[in-house]
């Protein structure tokens, strides 16, 4: 088995195993077991050697978070909630980031403002 199939099974299976204690019903405290967001940066940064990418609001005040190492090799999807609890949603490998759209100026615009028409001063 190749390092980078290795590192991720592992990173897998750690996932899976947060994901299966997040679905478990809440203890006494009332609170699902997740960890605190800046525990989970560090933990992502050092051992996988991801960083932040992208984040988003989603409902409730739910923040979720794209994480990927530099060479887009691997990838973690976090939900963070308001109280800054981290849990994993997804991992994997082969993360591309798209390439920016292109800006095309809008109809009758050059790329120096307005385009004279024909007959008209300039043209």
């Amino acid at each position: 088995m190749s390092p980078t199939t290795s590192q991720e099974l592992a990173k897998v299976a750690a996932a899976a195993f947060f994901l299966a204690l997040v679905t478990v019903s809440p203890g006494a405290s009332g609170q699902s077991p997740c960890w605190p967001r800046d525990r989970l940066v560090t933990d992502l940064a050092a051992r996988w050697g991801e960083s932040p990418v992208g984040r988003g609001m989603a409902g409730a005040g739910l923040l979720v978070e794209l994480f990927a190492t530099p060479d887009g090799s691997g990838w973690t999807l976090v939900a963070v909630s308001p109280d800054g609890r981290a849990c994993v949603l997804a991992a994997g490998h082969d993360w591309h980031r798209p390439a920016p759209p292109v800006a095309t100026p809008p109809q009758g615009m050059g790329p120096r403002g307005l385009v004279p028409r024909s007959g008209e001063e300039g043209s």
